[in-house]
């Protein structure tokens, strides 16, 4: 038999009239519910007849069905005709589906709703646009895998909230703009939500909350950096690492240090700056024994203004030094201060008053410097030492001008807090 359009709407409560239908479309809606109030003893429980479907003109939905597959292979559009339904697409409560895949569904103009107790998959490959007020992804407890990789604008809200299983968002790679609100919210397991990353623009309100494991939201601080980019914004109860906005900014903002060769790196320098919080390590391949010359693996942050900075050096190969200098900048025979510690009984001290003048080297006699302070207060540099980071001594203070007075360039290096562990340096 020859599928053909319905100009009308259709309602299929039993298996014998799912057997029966054959439309490839149908300009008002279609309403499937397969509830034993409804199907006289004829539940359903194939949909495989429904295949031929590819337009719907109105409401949309498939509910209380006991097929494990709901697959629609031919299902391109939920169109915009109203009607007294209005133009949702609501997949609900069908108990024993694991299944939701719509691999032609292009288009919905209404809102879409997807609710099921044992729905493992949702598969929406052609899925671009969503022209209404909600895209709803709720209380599917066993959900793992959501795909729809090729949806570009949403003109309505995304929400994703209370799917116990989900582990990741990972498809929506090419969103870019929402025009309603995005809450993720009460997703148990939820630990990436990766896919959302070309996300420009959020015209309501941004709303993550309730995640647990998710730790990560550095993909939203662009937004939350752009002025008018989200409407709004809530973040709480996630993870650590994604429990306010401020969090956010903590934790996700660009490490703030960079790797500089001074001078001649002579074998090479080599560097790991770890997770930029907890320790460097530095491996330099030139001596920095001469006072004409500057020979120095440094890992640098340019600073403003009086500051003080903390280290520690946790380990030193023999003959090596590891510490904190400021600079007037990296270039070599630049202004600079230097303390240093080699895990002896020395605290070593350079300072260079002139420009490509020579370096003053000092040399004191104090017990257990493994940890160093440098601060700066005008055109002065105070050096201090600690055997255990809290009770530091007083080593020396030098007077230098220096015309930027604006870099720090300790060759070993320091947190964002001001206080680092330099793991080992050589």
């Amino acid at each position: 038999m020859q599928a053909q359009v319905l100009n009308g709407s259709i309602s299929l409560f039993t298996q014998t009239q799912v057997n029966n239908f054959n439309y490839t479309e149908v300009t008002g809606y279609v309403l499937i519910n397969g509830g034993p109030l409804f199907n006289g003893g004829d539940p359903i429980t194939d949909l495989s007849p429904l295949a031929s479907l590819e337009k719907v003109g109105e409401f949309f939905q498939i509910a209380f069905v006991d097929d494990t597959e709901i697959i629609l292979p031919n299902l391109v559009s939920v169109e915009e005709n109203g009607g007294i339904f209005g133009n949702t697409f609501n997949i609900t409560q069908n108990p024993e589906a694991t299944i939701l895949s719509l691999p032609s569904f292009t288009t919905a103009y209404g809102d879409i709703y997807i609710q099921m107790a044992k729905l493992e998959t949702i598969d929406l490959p052609a899925l671009t646009a969503v022209n209404a007020t909600r895209f709803t992804i709720l209380s599917n407890p066993e959900l793992t895998t959501l795909n729809v990789p090729n949806i570009q604008t949403l003109a309505s809200w995304l929400r994703i909230i209370n799917n116990d299983k989900l582990t990741e968002i990972s498809s929506f790679n090419n969103l870019t703009n929402i025009l309603g609100s995005l809450e993720i919210v009460g997703n148990d397991q939820l630990s990436s939500i990766t896919g959302l990353s070309a996300l420009m623009t959020i015209g309501g309100t941004l709303r993550v909350g309730q995640n647990p494991q998710l730790a990560d939201c550095c993909l939203f601080q662009p937004l939350l950096e752009t002025p008018g980019a989200v409407g709004g914004t809530i973040i709480s109860a996630n993870a650590n690492g994604c429990q306010s906005i401020s969090q956010i900014f903590e934790y996700c903002s660009p490490c703030p240090w960079e790797t500089v060769d001074i001078g001649n790196p002579g074998a090479g320098n080599a560097y790991d700056l770890g997770d930029c919080e907890t320790g460097f390590t530095i491996n330099a391949g030139a001596a920095n024994n001469s006072p004409g010359s500057d020979n120095i693996a440094s890992i640098t942050q340019e600073l403003c203004g009086d500051f003080q900075i903390t280290t520690q050096v946790a380990s030193i190969t023999p003959n090596g030094y590891a510490g904190l200098m400021a600079r007037e900048s990296g270039a070599a025979g630049s202004k600079m201060i230097g303390v240093y510690s080699n895990h002896s009984s020395v605290v070593r001290m350079e300072s260079r008053s002139v420009t490509n003048g020579p370096k003053a080297m000092n040399f004191f006699q104090k017990p257990a410097p493994y940890w160093l302070k440098l601060v700066r207060q005008g055109n002065w540099f105070y050096t201090y030492y600690s055997f255990n980071g809290v009770n530091f001594s007083f080593v020396t203070a030098q007077y230098l001008s220096m015309n930027a007075w604006k870099s720090v360039w300790p060759p070993s290096a320091i947190s964002r807090a001001q206080q680092l562990r330099l793991c080992s340096a050589m």
